[in-house]
């Protein structure tokens, strides 16, 4: 017998049971094992994914007061189709929806500040999250670091700084991080967008519906002002973040009320095609601390090793940061090669060549 993967399964063929064709499909078999390793160092190269720490690099400066604040949200499935997201430390699962990228302060006028000189230090505002139970969850629990790690903090260095003018006192970095978090329960957007019968589909069927008459107005109903809808440039019909205008409220700073948007932001980064938009389905994201090389819970889809290689741009072998992943890798290969070698039951190597490589791990940001 034989394994050849085909349609994502393992399955067997009867050959003839000599001892001759034996050794001759452990060797065709070996030699598909090898290929994979091949396939896998060379994109562990090309296409690995990126885990480092995000910096904004501020020159800090004082800069003239804001006009409104402009709430940002990612859908994770556009995202994440790199496969290179990973669930923060003590992360089980994403919270269904999006998740927050971003509240900027903005100007009436086509600009914004960054990196504004503020009261607070780095030690106090990572002590006061760190020291506060549930902004700590709910900051790993919302606004994730999917990618590179330190994404919250990268946000408030370049963004939460400027804020500082409003969301200030011995609380304020709270506040601001409390604010948006509150928004993105208040207004569930993907809630919204259910009720009114959107959900989120493969690249192959592409469910689409149309901005103007489903999606804007499933948004408008729960937060009564206009959302601005952006689209992966890539695929202008692909939905990639949802932004909403806020009032600069000094009144009740964790809980601000929400405006329509200037007209010059609408017509600035709203670029979705009017002909429909979709949402990709959120792929699975490994946990932080996975360290087992190769997931079983969905095989690898390969029809030949011609579709393996046409295909290459899908797969992600991840490398961090932290540990070099390449080495546990090739280690893993072997033990299974060894194990085929030994026992000479083509499982093993069945096993190897229905792995995801996409689901590789390493241990993430405990942001």
């Amino acid at each position: 017998e034989f394994c050849e993967v085909l349609g994502g399964t393992c399955r067997r063929q009867a050959r003839n049971a000599t001892s001759t064709s034996a050794k001759t499909n452990e060797v065709r078999t070996m030699k598909y094992a090898g290929l994979l390793l091949a396939l896998s160092l060379l994109v562990n190269t090309v296409a690995a994914c990126d885990h480092s720490n995000m910096s904004a690099g501020c020159k800090y400066t004082k800069q003239p007061e804001w006009d409104f604040l402009l709430f940002v949200q990612t859908w994770p499935g556009n995202f994440c189709k790199d496969g290179c997201c990973q669930l923060p430390d003590g992360v089980s699962a994403l919270p269904e929806g999006f998740t927050i990228h971003g509240l900027w302060p903005n100007y009436d006028s086509d600009s914004y500040p960054t990196c504004c000189t503020c009261s607070f230090s780095e030690t106090y505002i990572r002590n006061m999250v760190n020291n506060d139970t549930t902004l700590h969850e709910n900051l790993r629990m919302y606004w994730p670091a999917l990618k590179k790690c330190n994404f919250v903090e990268y946000e408030y260095e370049k963004h939460g700084t400027c804020a500082s003018s409003v969301f200030s006192g011995d609380n304020g970095p709270a506040d601001y991080f409390n604010a948006a978090i509150n928004m993105r329960n208040t207004y569930n957007l993907f809630k919204a967008l259910q009720n009114a019968g959107v959900s989120p589909s493969s690249s192959s069927s592409k469910k689409k519906f149309d901005p103007a008459k489903v999606i804007i107005p499933a948004i408008q109903n729960i937060t009564g002002h206009l959302p601005l809808l952006v689209c992966d440039d890539s695929d202008r019909s692909e939905l990639m973040e949802v932004r909403i205008c806020v009032t600069r409220d000094t009144v009740d700073k964790t809980n601000p009320t929400l405006m329509d948007c200037p007209d010059y932001l609408v017509k600035e980064e709203s670029n979705c095609q009017s002909t429909g938009v979709w949402l990709r389905e959120v792929p699975t994201i490994a946990k932080n601390g996975e360290r087992t090389p190769f997931a079983f819970r969905k095989p690898f889809s390969l029809t030949t090793s011609a579709w393996l290689l046409s295909r290459l741009h899908d797969v992600r072998v991840r490398r961090t940061s932290c540990v070099g992943s390449f080495a546990e890798l090739a280690a893993t290969f072997a033990v299974h090669i060894k194990l085929f070698h030994t026992t000479r039951t083509s499982s093993h190597v069945c096993a190897v060549l229905r792995v995801d490589p996409t689901t590789f791990g390493e241990p993430h940001c405990a942001n």
